[in-house]
């Protein structure tokens, strides 16, 4: 076979091709790769010659997403705006007219190179027009906008409730009075205090009773002892019987 004719023993040996087979080199010269490294710093040369990103004339070997993106804003900033502000310059001075150059002027819009970033430049612009370092027309004047009408745009705001800079700031709000010290309460009665007095008018109507039917049923009977003391004595056995009921039944709820 022809890997056992050039490898083992037959290494480095001469082959022989048969049957009119041709030999292709699948392979690559140190030579062949030398060049090819001096044609990618050729490339890397131009670019920078240029001032142009790497990738844009499609070396992308060291390229990443996030890098792109930055190079492409380099590109903008430091390679087209200089020529970019010449040919402003000299469109403003060689084609409008003197008595219009006031008004009238050249500027060209990069937005779309620029609207990768669009974001980072929104909240840059945010926090100078919160902070009060830019207008609203100066805002607009960045974004490429006419100014607001009767010069609303002027005006420059701060950040607490976005009041405008030239008011003043409000007086405080005068504190509240105090309030009257509290009044203080009866001390409650105690429990067993609070129920003797509510009962006290009770209890003492019913002694009242029953003492005036005591005394009134005595002095009834003391005038008729005199003359049988015996039959006095057992009417009271027999009336402190039935009164004992009656107190019962009066102290009774």
């Amino acid at each position: 076979s022809w890997q056992g004719s050039v490898t083992g023993d037959h290494a480095f040996s001469t082959a022989i091709l048969e049957e009119g087979m041709k030999w292709h080199q699948l392979g690559m010269t140190n030579e062949d790769a030398q060049f090819l490294e001096t044609r990618k710093y050729q490339a890397n040369e131009i670019a920078r010659i240029f001032r142009i990103p790497p990738h844009m004339i499609g070396d992308l070997e060291r390229a990443t997403f996030s890098n792109i993106e930055h190079q492409s804003l380099e590109f903008v900033i430091h390679t087209l705006r200089p020529w970019l502000v010449r040919w402003e310059r000299a469109i403003w001075r060689d084609l409008i007219d003197e008595p219009d150059q006031d008004k009238v002027f050249a500027e060209f819009l990069v937005d779309g190179l620029l609207r990768g970033d669009a974001k980072a430049r929104s909240e840059a612009l945010r926090v100078q027009f919160q902070n009060g370092a830019l207008s609203i027309d100066e805002w607009r004047s960045i974004e490429n906008r006419n100014p607001l009408p009767d010069e609303l745009g002027q005006r420059h705001y701060v950040q607490m409730n976005l009041a405008e800079v030239t008011d003043e700031e409000p007086e405080p709000e005068p504190e509240p009075a105090p309030l009257p010290p509290p009044v203080p309460q009866p001390a409650l009665p105690e429990p067993e205090e609070s129920s003797r007095a509510m009962f006290a008018p009770l209890i003492a109507d019913v002694a009242a009773r029953i003492a005036t039917r005591e005394v009134g049923a005595l002095g009834k009977r003391a005038s008729k002892a005199e003359t049988d003391a015996d039959m006095f004595d057992e009417w009271v056995d027999t009336f402190y019987d039935g009164h004992a009921a009656y107190v019962v039944k009066a102290v009774s709820p």
